[in-house]
């Protein structure tokens, strides 16, 4: 979600890592209605850290428990000491939805909550081992969305993990030290507060007419947001002027690899209904294509948008296609075509 040249890790150099947090270490990447596993089942975040960084990297872990809820002043004050003088320093926070940790958990089904920040000390765990001066790396496992803005501002990098199984600490590992190029995009919108829990990427034109008083408007982050290792610039958009009933809408563009390493980008198409008789989202997603590419390569990529797919349920609540011009928006580029 956020990377100031942090990541990927360095491989060629002596480069010392502090690693610390609640779920740094724990089975936390299972998610709820799991059943509990022998340790050899799971992979961990440190322990896929250790099974991938190179021999020049040393991995410093703080155990500061697996409990999000018993997390103190003490471990903040000792992890900030130790991360003190690190090359880098990744904390794994986020929250517990183990279903055989009852006493524990803080997500999953059954666990309410008032507030959608990081519970417990975790903010403050983050905070203090930033101010130990090292780039802090950020990495989220949690099982709903979570209010991360002061991350998103400060850390020098974040990423979005989710609960990603038995193997995900040996997933997450390999994105850090750049064995595997992300190429993910978030599958919601993530809001800023408990006040912006109304925060859908499809909203109505009239979601944001007012700002709030106090505090950003929009998003923290938004539906398709992702980053990867390689820099994807889009071009030549081609649309249809006119499309007659019944026809497929045909989305032609390119994509070209402009950085330094292969990677796969996850192109998102987007339609909006320019003029209808009701109210329609700014944007809806009505196709997407995976493309490989190498550095430097380009690929022409050919979608089709089903005219069905275009309809909206009129005032008489009928599933329509009505006549008039739409707005197509893929990776940057924008470009209109007319209904017939």
């Amino acid at each position: 979600m956020k990377n100031e040249g942090v990541l990927p890790l360095p491989l060629d150099r002596p480069f010392r890592l502090f690693v610390t947090g609640p779920n740094a270490g724990n089975h936390s990447p299972l998610g709820d209605w799991t059943l509990e596993q022998p340790e050899e089942n799971v992979v961990s975040v440190v322990e896929g850290l250790r099974r991938i960084a190179p021999p020049s990297c040393r991995i410093d872990y703080y155990d500061c428990g697996a409990s999000i809820r018993s997390l103190n002043g003490e471990h903040v004050a000792e992890a900030a000491r130790r991360a003190a003088g690190a090359d880098a320093a990744l904390i794994v926070v986020g929250e517990n939805s183990l279903r055989y940790q009852n006493q524990e958990k803080t997500c999953g089904e059954n666990i309410d909550t008032s507030d959608i920040g990081l519970p417990g000390m975790q903010l403050a765990l983050v905070q203090a081992v930033r101010a130990a001066g090292a780039p802090a790396i950020v990495a989220l496992i949690n099982g709903r969305p979570l209010a991360v803005e002061w991350i998103a501002e400060n850390a020098a990098a974040l990423i979005e993990a989710w609960e990603p199984g038995c193997f995900g600490g040996l997933a997450l590992a390999e994105i850090l030290f750049g064995a595997v190029n992300p190429s993910g995009k978030m599958p919601i919108s993530v809001p800023r507060g408990a006040g912006h829990i109304q925060t859908i990427y499809n909203h109505k034109p009239s979601q944001y007419f007012r700002n709030y008083v106090f505090g950003k408007t929009g998003p923290l982050f938004e539906f398709g947001d992702g980053l990867s290792y390689a820099k994807f610039e889009y071009s030549d958009l081609r649309l249809p002027e006119r499309v007659a009933p019944g026809q497929d809408v045909s989305v032609r563009f390119t994509i070209r690899n402009a950085g330094e390493r292969a990677g796969e980008e996850v192109a998102l198409v987007f339609v909006r209904d320019l003029v209808g008789s009701v109210a329609t989202p700014v944007r809806a997603l009505k196709a997407f294509r995976r493309v490989a590419l190498q550095p430097g390569e380009s690929a022409a990529v050919a979608l089709a948008i089903p005219f069905d797919s275009l309809a909206l349920y009129d005032r008489r609540m009928r599933r329509v296609v009505e006549p008039g011009k739409f707005q197509v928006f893929v990776g940057g580029l924008t470009g209109e075509f007319e209904a017939l």
